[in-house]
């Protein structure tokens, strides 16, 4: 049996049917409308600076632009992204990525820091540990975070940048200049732009205003290759200021921090100008002037009869060597600035060498002496007594053993002992005066073998020389030593 209701009961029970099927709608609607979303919010905070600054954000999901994802916040504003997609139906490595990023102003020193509510505590179906990922480079800040949502929960993900305005500084130049022209000029320069034309010692630009950062200070002009350039910056307290560039690089990088007041004196120190000089006696002809070799602090070079080599170096100790030359003596080396009261330069006749001082701005000259050997034994004359005028030495033979003989200088000297030793067999000698080795002479085609030996230095009085000579392996002769005397004139 059925029965139909009718009337005002009829109706309320079809509203009361029609309000349940809604409902039944609406929970069958809202986990699809609710599940796997969350919102992104970015927020912008700037301190110091002025208020109408703005900053440029880009913001992506999944690799892809977000709708409205270019956009400018100034200090106190936020931009916030709805119901985007968050992922993690199916746990691990579902989550969605996003990223953030700030275009950095200059001006402002930049932090981000991102932050998930409610607080995720590895609850999830992965049970994973939500960690934002920080990058700064190339002029931008960025922050690449998940959204999330859990048990009908959508998460919210704040990532908050912070722009603090740095503080003006200043920057200035200040030129010192040792030694060389009184009217030597520099142009001065920050960050590679001329500030100061034509500074001479004590001048100085005036103190610029310069972002906090990376900036270089620098001097141009005709006169820098002439002088060693160094710099050193200080701070209004005085402290150091680190500073990039090798010596002599006559442009420098630094940091210059926030609100600090820095000064950078470069000093220019003049370079010395070197030449050495070399002569020989009797000056070679033109066609066949022989090259003496050098060696020491200006690196290896040659110089004929009558040349010179003239070089810029900084000042400083300099050691400059010549080598032995067959057929000539080294018997002079003189350096111009013998006579200065200090910073002198020395020779050094013996070891060949010229021991240069050289003081900046200076111009000196050290002239290396030559005389050429005889190739016979000079004509004899006699000796002279105490007080009377020197003559030429006499060369006699003195020593003779098997294979060898040793002539040499008999006679008083008042410039140069000579002794040879003549043997067609022999392979070497080594001549030693008052026990000192002098010179070392290997094996010669004509079997002769000279020493020419300085004695202005000398004591007066009588001097020992001795000559070690070995002689060829197919000689069967064993080394001797032959020694003989000579006297420097009083």
């Amino acid at each position: 049996m059925s029965s139909t209701v009718r009337g005002p009961r009829a109706r309320t029970i079809r509203l009361a049917w029609a309000a349940a099927l809604a409902l039944v709608a609406v929970l069958v609607a809202a986990p699809s409308a609710l599940a796997w979303h969350g919102t992104l919010v970015v927020t912008n905070t700037a301190s110091g600076g002025d208020p109408a600054d703005t900053f440029a954000y880009t913001a992506t999901g999944a690799g892809q632009p977000l709708p409205g994802g270019s956009f400018s916040l100034a200090g106190g504003q936020q931009k916030t992204f709805s119901n985007q997609a968050s992922g993690g139906e199916t746990g691990a490595g579902s989550w969605k990525p996003f990223v953030v990023t700030q275009t950095d102003d200059p001006r402002y020193d930049t932090t981000v820091a991102c932050t998930i509510s409610p607080a995720w505590n590895g609850t999830g179906k992965d049970g994973s540990i939500w960690t934002p990922i920080y990058n700064a480079a190339g002029g931008t800040h960025s922050a690449a975070v998940e959204l999330r949502w859990w048990n009908n929960v959508a998460y919210t993900t704040t990532c908050a940048f912070t722009n603090t305005h740095r503080q003006q500084a200043t920057l200035r130049v200040v030129k010192h200049v040792i030694g060389g022209s009184a009217a030597a000029r520099f142009d001065l320069t920050v960050d590679g732009v001329v500030a100061l034309a034509d500074a001479g010692d004590g001048d100085g630009t005036s103190a610029t205003q310069v972002q906090p950062g990376a900036h270089t200070v620098g001097e141009h002009g005709g006169a820098v290759p002439e002088y060693v350039g160094t710099v050193a910056c200080t701070d209004g307290s005085g402290a150091t200021v680190p500073t990039t560039g090798a010596p002599d690089a006559h442009e420098w990088g630094l940091t210059v921090a926030d609100g600090s007041a820095v000064t950078c004196t470069i000093t220019n120190t003049a370079k010395a100008q070197l030449t050495i000089a070399k002569v020989t006696d009797p000056a070679s002809d033109a066609i066949d002037r022989p090259a003496f070799s050098f060696t020491g602090g200006l690196g290896t070079f040659a110089l004929a009869s009558g040349g010179s080599q003239t070089v810029l170096v900084p000042a400083g100790a300099y050691d400059i060597t010549e080598a032995m030359h067959d057929g000539f003596e080294l018997t002079g080396i003189a350096c111009t600035d013998s006579a200065d009261a200090s910073g002198a330069s020395a020779t050094d006749l013996l070891a060949r060498t010229a021991h240069v001082s050289a003081q900046p701005g200076e111009h000196l000259t050290c002239t290396f002496t030559n005389t050429q050997l005889a190739v016979d034994p000079p004509p004899t004359a006699t000796s002279r007594p105490r007080g009377v005028a020197a003559t030429t030495p006499v060369i006699t033979p003195r020593v003779s053993v098997r294979g060898a003989e040793l002539r040499g200088t008999t006679g008083c000297t008042a410039t140069t002992a000579v002794a040879v030793v003549h043997g067609r067999q022999v392979k070497r000698v080594m001549f030693y005066v008052d026990g000192k080795a002098v010179r070392y002479l290997h094996r010669r085609a004509d079997g002769r073998y000279t020493l020419r030996h300085p004695v202005a230095q000398m004591a007066a009085g009588t001097h020992h020389l001795r000559a070690r000579v070995r002689f060829t392996r197919s000689s069967g002769l064993k080394p001797v030593s032959m020694q003989m005397t000579f006297t420097r004139c009083g």
